[in-house]
């Protein structure tokens, strides 16, 4: 059942048509990566994708130049970027559809 979320995640952004909000505790650079290179190929235009997570001060001091740079690699690439302290559940909005999900 779990190897069925990612494609039907998928299969719902790319069915987004006005926003995309993901809130994630925790940004992984390959998940992080692979996830922003997902979503440039949808139609949804970045800055109608927001990604929110905690701030820097909050991960683990060996993970925080990896956040700063993925953090800057998001806003380059024209996401909207929202660094919120205690984010503590991940989740993704989707067309008014709200699905828990793990950190990217």
């Amino acid at each position: 059942m779990a190897h069925d979320f990612l494609p039907m995640l998928k299969k719902d952004m790319s069915e987004a048509r006005l926003r995309i909000t993901i809130s994630s505790p925790r940004l992984k650079k390959s998940r992080t990566i692979s996830m922003m290179n997902y979503l440039h190929g949808l139609t949804l235009s970045s800055e109608n994708i927001t990604i929110i997570t905690k701030p820097t001060s909050e991960y683990k001091s060996s993970e925080v130049d990896m956040v700063k740079e993925l953090l800057n690699q998001l806003a380059l690439a024209g996401f909207t970027v929202i660094v919120r302290p205690n984010v503590l559940m991940p989740i993704f909005w989707l067309c008014r559809c709200l699905i828990e999900i793990t950190s990217i």
